[in-house]
């Protein structure tokens, strides 16, 4: 069953498909070889059509991250407690807020991708990139705190959960990503 969920999802758009992102990875790599040649070398046509392809799949693997984490959002807002422990909504509803926060990031990473590539497209210097906030206080539910405190009331499912949206959240705030 969960084969047949994650060819659905795939189907639908919810995450990027493996071809996708070793696509994003072949363009990328080809952009950089171009990139690593003395300036006088470079194809400059070839430069500028293989970084609109890398923003374009940059663009195709943010949408169907955020879709995915709105999608999720909306099941964990959906089934708040599960009744595993005492700690299960407070963590839930804090699990809810992560995602709707990366949502919003990768909502805010499509815009400002786009931008980019309409800037190339019409012939335009491009704006310097900037990454987007991650901001999860917007989305927090009422009583619950941004930092969850450790609990003896929390299972171990739940504190594996709560730590995984914490770790994303992380990396989101660290990823550093080179112009495209």
């Amino acid at each position: 069953m969960a084969g047949f969920l994650a060819a659905l999802a795939q189907l639908l758009g919810f995450n990027p498909a493996p071809q996708h992102r070793e696509a994003l990875h072949r363009s990328m790599r080809k952009r950089n070889e171009e990139l690593a040649k003395p300036a006088g070398q470079r194809d400059a046509a070839r430069l500028l059509e293989l970084t609109k392809r890398v923003l374009r799949l940059r663009i195709d693997a943010a949408q169907a991250r955020a879709q995915n984490m709105w999608s999720k959002a909306f099941v964990v807002s959906r089934d708040q407690d599960l009744g595993c422990c005492s700690d299960c909504m407070r963590v839930r509803l804090r699990v809810a807020a992560s995602l709707k926060a990366r949502a919003v990031w990768y909502d805010e990473w499509i815009l400002i991708s786009t931008l980019r590539l309409e800037a190339l497209e019409e012939g335009h210097p491009y704006p310097p990139l900037t990454l987007p906030h991650l901001e999860v206080q917007p989305h927090l539910a009422e009583g619950v705190p941004e930092e969850l405190p450790p609990s003896i009331d929390r299972c171990a499912a739940c504190q594996k959960e709560l730590n995984e949206h914490l770790h994303a959240e992380q990396l989101l705030l660290v990823q550093v990503d080179y112009d495209p």
